[in-house]
């Protein structure tokens, strides 16, 4: 019996790799991938279903299921996970030293909804004790589901055709946070820089304090697919596990590294984070979901606490 053929809209991430080369293969599917960048993708498969799967952002599922949107539409495995201390980059003439130093200041974001400054706002309060309501957030949109009126949140939302980075440079803003370290500071221009010294204590610090290891995305499924084919469902998940699994011991072996302290590297973080901390399923990561549901609402994301279970297909549950 031929398999269903479906299209995938999803990063290349490592951890793919043996599902990729067909080392590992989902029961019953033939997978055709295509790489769309992230923004792009979420607004396709969220206005238009454009893919049969795709990865998406965990934020914006989030809100689209406190407005009855997306409901039982993904499956638990999340490609994507991100501290968000790396990406902090500053005007390197205002003055900025700390995060406490961005009270008053103007910094750039994608959207309020972006799943990354979850992360941001929550390491903002609960480890530097600002409130988000101390900045004045400047985004590049309204977001793909929409937040752009938050109470007692200064949140501006810019033209069309302005542009963070180039605001950045201009002076036209103090700081700027999103999912990807800038060009600017990758070229070393002496007008940023990024905001932490060393990113990755003050990451550790906030996994301590937290127990959070920010969820970026998960995979959405097309909701014609999941009608006619329920079964994907299963099959995708289980398939995205053994692929993670794979590749998870392929890393043990220090030569398939590109790094002198591969392997040391990896045993330092599981002695931080756990060992199941890139374990794809929902109850594995349910803490994490939970937490992530709550800090939606805290921020204003949401009206109310969006139930985790509420964003997955239920036999994944």
């Amino acid at each position: 019996m031929a398999k269903l053929q479906l299209t995938f809209a999803i990063d290349r991430y490592d951890h793919l790799w043996p599902l990729m080369d067909g080392r590992v293969q989902p029961e019953g599917i033939e997978l055709r991938w295509i790489e769309v960048p992230a923004g792009i993708r979420h607004a396709r498969m969220y206005n238009y279903e454009e893919y049969d799967l795709c990865e998406f952002a965990l934020g914006g599922h989030i809100v689209a299921a406190s407005r009855g949107l997306l409901l039982g539409r993904a499956i638990p495995a999340f490609p994507r996970r991100m501290f968000p201390h790396q990406f902090w980059a500053v005007r390197a003439d205002r003055g900025i030293r700390a995060p406490q130093d961005l009270a008053g200041k103007r910094v750039g974001i994608v959207s309020y909804e972006n799943t990354l400054q979850v992360g941001v706002r929550a390491s903002l309060e609960h480890q530097y004790g600002l409130g988000q309501n101390a900045v004045h957030w400047v985004a590049g949109h309204r977001g793909m589901i929409g937040v752009d009126r938050v109470p007692g949140v200064a949140l501006e939302i810019l033209e069309k055709g302005k542009n963070l980075e180039t605001m950045l440079l201009a002076g036209e803003l103090d700081a700027m946070i999103v999912p990807s370290v800038i060009q600017p500071i990758i070229h070393g221009n002496p007008r940023v820089r990024g905001l932490f010294d060393d990113p990755k204590s003050e990451e550790k610090a906030y996994y301590e304090l937290t127990r959070h290891f920010p969820i970026m995305h998960d995979v959405l499924i097309k909701h014609a697919v999941l009608e006619k084919d329920p079964w994907v469902a299963n099959s995708l998940l289980e398939a995205l596990k053994r692929s993670r699994q794979v590749h998870l011991l392929w890393m043990e072996q220090p030569p398939n590294l590109s790094f002198a302290w591969g392997r040391e590297l990896l045993r330092e973080e599981r002695a931080l984070l756990g060992p199941n901390r890139w374990i794809d399923g929902f109850e594995a990561n349910l803490k994490q979901l939970e937490l992530m549901c709550r800090y939606a609402r805290e921020q204003g994301m949401t009206a109310n606490v969006v139930d985790p279970a509420s964003l997955f297909v239920p036999s994944n549950l």
